[in-house]
């Protein structure tokens, strides 16, 4: 986790910070380029995720793959007990997960399923397939989280055909940045469902003329999550200011991640550096970060939503699986995915606006939507890290 010091400033440092904060206009890309700075700078991908070829064993190259996978503020909240070279029982890592944002861990849970679709799919370039019994000791409560297992894992020879997503693996990406006017018709959305063969969950479309509505409602969740002081918070802990402090954490949230590059980077960089919590909750740094994120979530053309019959603990790992497959679809047909699901979250600050949500979407008392998310056409976005395997593993 980061932490700072605060330091004494004058008020005329701090209002030139916030001033060039909030423009983020005073230096120029050709000033930079004057002065020999690069605005921005891009590290070799291959140095970034483990690859399964670095490990001698089926085990451990299913763990390589499967961290590929999307996760709540990649917190990358998985840890691993190794029973035999082609056998494994996977746990939440509890020091990982988000209990301000997440206090059920209902979305860490989602991150566990999207690991485990992403890994079966991979391991099958390997000549295995994956035989995944999720909660084999039953459900469990938060306070157990982390010490009975989330799934138990079994490889053997794949006697089928390679799982034609596995190859978009290390090309999906998350991508926050705002997207094109480029519309999703409807009838590449059915084959993207139709690829990812959802077992779990109903897939659900919203375009056209009820998209502003929802788009309006997933900001405004947003807009929450950003004004409760425990939860913006929680943010501040998982974020990596520069990118020394990404590439030695290999998880967490950043500025490239967030479409902060080049000279805005450059900048931003620098006014975060050891950034205090007064400074990260001031009103005019929240400002800043919603004017962004709403030109983002208003430059969508589409939302998917992922939604389970009931709202159990094995529901939410299921909500990943499919979630996960969906997304490598998504990518197979250059499409990116940005989920909005803060209006999703269950402390009390969000029960309104959540209730409001499901409301607005026609769900039922039993039904739970488990991801809200953008869909779009857009540029490359950052490429984020993965921690190396064997931290992962327990003893």
């Amino acid at each position: 986790m980061v932490t700072s010091s605060h330091n004494a400033e004058t008020p005329t440092t701090m209002d030139r910070r916030m001033f060039l904060f909030q423009t983020g206009t005073i230096i120029t890309a050709t000033m930079l380029a004057q002065c020999g700075i690069a605005a921005d700078t891009k590290s070799n991908d291959s140095m970034r995720r483990p690859h399964p070829d670095q490990f001698p064993t089926p085990a451990l190259k299913a763990i390589a793959l499967g961290i590929n996978a999307p996760n709540p503020h990649n917190t990358q909240a998985w840890k691993f007990r190794i029973v035999s070279d082609t056998e494994l029982l996977m746990y939440v890592d509890e020091t990982r997960i988000l209990p301000a944002t997440d206090p059920p861990a209902r979305q860490i849970h989602i991150g566990c399923g999207c690991f485990l679709s992403v890994m079966t799919a991979g391991i099958s370039q390997h000549g295995y397939a994956a035989a995944c019994t999720l909660l084999p000791e039953g459900e469990y409560s938060l306070a157990q989280t982390g010490k009975v297992p989330v799934a138990h894992i079994r490889l053997i020879p794949l006697s089928g055909s390679v799982d034609p997503l596995a190859r978009q693996i290390y090309n999906r990406r998350t991508n926050r940045l705002a997207y094109t006017d480029a519309e999703l018709p409807t009838s590449t959305f059915n084959a993207m469902v139709q690829l990812a063969n959802p077992q779990h969950c109903s897939i659900k479309l919203i375009a056209g003329d009820p998209l502003a509505e929802h788009l309006n409602i997933l900001y405004n969740g947003m807009e929450v999550e950003s004004g409760t002081y425990a939860t913006h918070e929680e943010s501040r802990v998982w974020f990596r200011e520069n990118d020394e402090k990404i590439a030695q954490h290999r998880d967490g949230i950043n500025l490239p991640a967030g479409g902060t590059t080049g000279l805005r980077k450059f900048v931003a960089e620098r006014l975060l550096k050891g950034l205090h919590a007064d400074d990260w909750h001031k009103p005019a740094t929240v400002n800043q970060h919603l004017t962004s994120y709403v030109k983002k979530v208003k430059s969508a053309r589409a939302v998917v939503q992922f939604i389970t019959p009931a709202n159990t603990q094995a529901d939410w790992i299921k909500a990943g699986m499919d979630y996960a497959r969906f997304q490598l679809a998504a990518t197979a047909s250059d499409y990116y995915l940005h989920p909005m699901s803060q209006v999703l979250q269950e402390y009390p600050e969000m029960n309104t606006l959540r209730v409001q949500y499901e409301k607005l979407s026609g769900i039922t008392e039993d039904q739970k939507i488990q991801m809200a998310v953008r869909i779009g056409k857009a540029k490359e976005p950052f490429y984020s890290y993965r921690r190396d395997v064997n931290t992962l593993l327990l003893p």
